[in-house]
């Protein structure tokens, strides 16, 4: 009874597939677009959340503008985010309609502070005429199936960051920040950042109460995943963050605290990339005839790429505590998010 059900459901699917066309870049380039829709909306709460925090705690301890004053510390903090970052509608996406959820009741996915997810997502191959090809023994179409990505869930909405920096207050009212992490997490894992920071104290040459500093901060975040994608050929996958930053800031000293205000204009591109060829050959899909499966088939070369970029002010207020050598200096903004930062260092003066 089965045989004679299957038979015509299989002779009716080689008819109608036959003398279908496919353009298997077309294929591919769809793949591409919706991939990176998808990604996009997944990771965008690491870029905003990392182009907050980054011009933060840049302000340099210094006893005395006329002396050299060096100075090392560590920098902690985190830009807290939104609850509402935590996830995403996937029906938001600018995807095509190839393009689907295993289970479209649940189309709230989570972003990659979000929680956990058990959904995938489809992409559906299609004929030059938007037909999707029907696989009668496996009971559905072909299609290219993606685990849908599940969040790092740690009871806050938040992107943290750390970094050493080194800094250096010169007699001529001019400081120079330095920031730099050579972190290297195992053989395939690679994470590391670099920053620079330029500020001025005009005021300085005239022995004003209070200090006008005008800066300057770059600093730039690269993550690298080596074979990041399991079960494919060599791949990379690379996360860049770069973020610039002019900030204007009014302190003056009150004995061992030195409070400040101050005003960013923050410009932060992002990206992603994955490096690699994927091969999508759907050898398992028995019930399509062997030489639509042959058309069905494409490879797609470095399928995600994507940037995003972000322009915004923030203001905020923070303090220098000094003792002896000893300083701390906590910073906190207000704007796109609310981002806190505290630093512990030492310093001295020739």
């Amino acid at each position: 009874m089965i045989r004679k059900i299957v038979l015509p459901i299989l002779l009716w699917s080689v008819a109608t597939t036959s003398e279908a066309q496919f353009n298997n870049e077309r294929i591919a380039n769809e793949f591409k677009q919706n991939l990176n829709s998808y990604l996009e909306a997944y990771l965008r709460p690491a870029f905003d959340g990392t182009a907050n925090i980054s011009p933060l705690l840049w302000n340099l301890p210094y006893e005395n503008s006329n002396s050299y004053n060096f100075s090392i510390n560590l920098n902690t903090g985190a830009s807290f985010l939104p609850i509402t970052m935590a996830n995403f509608d996937f029906f938001s996406l600018d995807r095509t309609q190839n393009f689907e959820l295993k289970n479209p009741g649940n189309n709230i996915l989570p972003t990659i502070v979000g929680g956990e997810t058990d959904n995938e997502i489809y992409f559906y191959v299609t004929d030059n005429n938007g037909n999707r090809v029907f696989d009668p023994i496996r009971g559905h179409h072909v299609r290219a199936e993606i685990p849908a990505n599940d969040g790092f869930d740690i009871g806050v909405t938040l992107i943290p960051t750390a970094a050493v920096q080194l800094g250096a207050w010169l007699p001529v009212h001019t400081g120079i920040g330095l920031r730099y992490i050579p972190t290297i997490i195992g053989d395939d894992i690679q994470f590391g950042s670099f920053g620079f920071s330029l500020q001025h104290n005009p005021l300085g040459w005239f022995d004003l109460p209070i200090d006008v500093i005008v800066g300057y901060s770059f600093n730039q975040l690269t993550f690298v995943g080596k074979n990041f994608v399991e079960d494919a050929n060599p791949n990379q996958f690379i996360l860049e963050s770069r973020t610039n930053a002019i900030d204007l800031t009014i302190t003056k000293r009150f004995s061992f605290v030195k409070p400040y205000i101050q005003l960013n204009y923050i410009n932060n591109v992002s990206s992603a990339d994955l490096k690699g060829t994927f091969n999508y050959t759907f050898s398992d899909y028995l019930g399509v005839p062997a030489g639509v499966l042959q058309n069905l088939r494409f490879s797609v070369t470095d399928p995600v790429s994507f940037s995003r970029s972000n322009q915004f002010f923030n203001a905020g207020v923070g303090a220098l505590l000094t003792w002896k050598s000893f300083f701390m200096n906590t910073h906190l903004m207000f704007g796109k998010f609310q981002n806190v930062a505290v630093s512990l260092g030492y310093q001295t003066s020739i």
